[in-house]
């Protein structure tokens, strides 16, 4: 029988938890009025509202896209956001921003902050 050992193992423990720290690790997102931002613990994203052209959601989370129609590209061309406990204000201030015309002046807002924990 072959064997890696443990270094292997925990070397594939390792790639594991950093693929996908943004799950165990804390997340925080602003929403202003130029766009979107995600900070997660080795990445940061941002969005501005004039590049999104979707925005789905439900009781968890949404996903904020910058294509118009799904694909298989999207993972690579939106985010993934989780609301925490902000989940209603959250939504009605993104639904706000993407419902704006683009040649309208942003209106200056207070920036709103979420934490969450994967």
């Amino acid at each position: 029988m072959l064997s890696f050992g443990p270094w292997w193992a925990t070397a594939a423990c390792l790639i594991l938890f950093l693929a996908l720290n943004r799950f165990y690790l804390p997340s925080s997102f602003a929403v202003d009025a130029t766009g979107i931002v995600s900070k997660f613990p080795f990445r940061e994203q941002r969005l501005a509202w004039n590049t999104v052209r979707r925005f789905l959601h439900d009781s968890q989370g949404g996903f904020l896209s910058t294509r118009g129609v799904s694909s298989r590209l999207d993972a690579f061309s939106g985010l993934h956001i989780l609301f925490g406990s902000q989940r209603n204000e959250i939504i009605s201030l993104i639904e706000s921003h993407i419902g704006r015309a683009a040649n309208q002046p942003a209106h200056t807002l207070p920036q709103v902050t979420m934490e969450s924990r994967g």
